[in-house]
């Protein structure tokens, strides 16, 4: 005969399923996702002191706290390994040759008065392209600084602000922007000599489940914890090459006690 059930589900919606985000940042405004990952754990690593005396029983306390996310970082670029890296190393672009006269069409109804119109092509070295024109299809020419701005949206890409001037009559209108750019033709990460001290950073993973509800881990003040490696794949492989990655979690002091090292956000098992 069957054995009985020896308990039932006390809550469903804390049983979690899938995979997470992780970003990184110096300031949770600025956290970026360092891009597809395997394997992520989060660990707490407890350390403990424990007093004994002859005629009472064992006390133990609390030392430390620590926390270490590990994983596999499958998308190896040089820009995000050195922000990861906590800007230990030197990295650079090395520029490509200039695209003169580039042209961008946004048509009606893609642009709004006082929207960003975020120009296609970013130079390289993230400075402002080069724009050179701004023409509507039936107000023809406008005038920068008067008609429109260029300006950086939250994310620091490069664009243009179109506003309600006495020219620009009509947003049911064709946009033409000219522009000059370069582009990067490669990234440069080098490593080695330079002393630097680590810069910490912060660490949120993020769990969505499939009513868009988030259980989110996030470490106050981690540094990386790993030796840079790549294993290459065979060509007929399907994986691809990784760098295993260990992020350390130690307590932030200018948080207050007992609340220095991570923090735990879930909205998953409320309901």
């Amino acid at each position: 005969m069957p054995y009985p059930f020896q308990t039932s589900v006390q809550k469903k919606s804390s049983i979690r399923f899938g995979s997470c985000k992780i970003e990184i940042g110096d300031t949770v405004p600025s956290l970026e996702d360092i891009g597809i990952v395997k394997s992520v754990v989060f660990t707490e690593e407890l350390t403990f002191s424990d007093r004994g005396a002859d005629n009472a029983d064992m006390i133990r306390f609390l030392r430390k706290v620590q926390a270490i996310v590990t994983g596999d970082q499958e998308e190896l670029d040089l820009e995000m390994l050195f922000k990861l890296r906590g800007e230990i190393d030197s990295y650079s672009t090395v520029a490509g040759t200039e695209v003169p006269g580039a042209v961008q069409v946004v048509y009606a109804g893609q642009w709004g008065y006082n929207d960003f119109i975020q120009i296609e092509h970013q130079m390289g070295a993230g400075t402002s392209p080069t724009v050179n024109s701004v023409t509507g299809s039936t107000d023809g020419a406008l005038v920068a600084e008067t008609d429109y701005f260029v300006g950086q949206d939250d994310d620091g890409d490069w664009g243009i602000f179109i506003i309600d001037s006495v020219t620009v009559t009509t947003e049911a209108q064709n946009i033409t922007i000219n522009y000059d750019y370069t582009p990067s033709a490669a990234k440069k990460l080098e490593a080695g000599g330079s002393g630097k001290e680590m810069t910490s950073k912060i660490v949120r993973l993020s769990n969505t489940d499939e009513n868009s509800k988030i259980l989110r881990l996030t470490l106050l003040k981690a540094y990386y914890n790993a030796n840079f490696n790549i294993t290459f794949q065979p060509d007929e492989g399907e994986d691809p090459a990784a760098n295993p990655f260990t992020l350390l979690g130690v307590p932030d002091t200018s948080k207050a006690a007992g609340k220095q090292v991570y923090e735990i956000y879930d909205e998953q098992s409320v309901a």
